[in-house]
């Protein structure tokens, strides 16, 4: 089971493209931000393109960082003043 979801021809988002994409919002956002307590440290893991982080920042007083596999979903977080980093979650050094 653990090789079909480390297959990259079968499940990567390597390839995901956040350039042309604006924020989303998804029905999860608000049950996570709840969740959150002002003034927190947090980290996204699998940030995307920054969405959860800026609605989380727009409810929420706390410092958030991603972490983001492809280079197009760090770019759109530079773009919108959001701090994220280059990595991978799922491998190992």
């Amino acid at each position: 089971m653990s090789d079909l979801l480390d297959n990259p021809k079968l499940n990567d988002n390597r390839d995901y493209m956040y350039s042309d994409t604006g924020f989303y919002f998804r029905q999860e956002f608000p049950i996570i931000s709840d969740l959150i307590a002002t003034g927190s440290k947090v980290i996204d893991l699998g940030c995307g393109n920054g969405s959860m982080m800026a609605y989380v920042l727009e409810k929420k007083a706390v410092d958030i960082i991603g972490v983001e596999i492809t280079q197009s979903g760090i770019e759109n977080c530079i773009k919108h003043n959001l701090l994220a980093k280059l990595g991978a979650i799922d491998k190992k050094n």
